[in-house]
């Protein structure tokens, strides 16, 4: 029993490393693609008014307004690594707590045969 239970926890642990890891790798390439549009519509609306500005001014106008001015790669690559970190971390864990109860499973084999033999031993002194 409570091998079983050590063996849900474990993997009931990667599948969490697994759920959080995409789940931020998700949220970040949503708020990457969400920054992109906002760009794009950005210098869609600035071409649009080109009729009324020169190109000069309307590349003036959107300049400080790229992707790069909001997005930052490294950053973005940095939470991934730490994401990544906490699920290595998580399913070494979980690695762990399988190891061990592997080592339960045979400890109480093993000591319950020598109880049994100890009983069975006692008994036959005692009849």
């Amino acid at each position: 029993m409570r091998t079983s239970l050590i063996h849900t926890v474990s993997k009931h642990a990667k599948d969490l490393a697994q759920g959080y890891e995409s789940a931020v790798k998700a949220e970040l390439d949503k708020v990457e693609t969400d920054i992109e549009n906002i760009v794009q519509e950005i210098n869609q609306g600035a071409y649009m008014i080109q009729n009324y500005l020169q190109g000069w001014e309307v590349n003036q106008l959107i300049q400080n307004y790229q992707k790069s001015d909001f997005w930052d790669k490294g950053l973005e690559a940095s939470i991934k690594q730490e994401v990544s970190n906490y699920k290595h971390q998580l399913f070494d864990f979980s690695d762990t707590l399988t190891a061990v109860s592997r080592r339960m499973a045979d400890y109480d084999s093993q000591e319950g045969a020598r109880l049994f033999k100890q009983d069975i031993t006692a008994r036959g002194k005692v009849r």
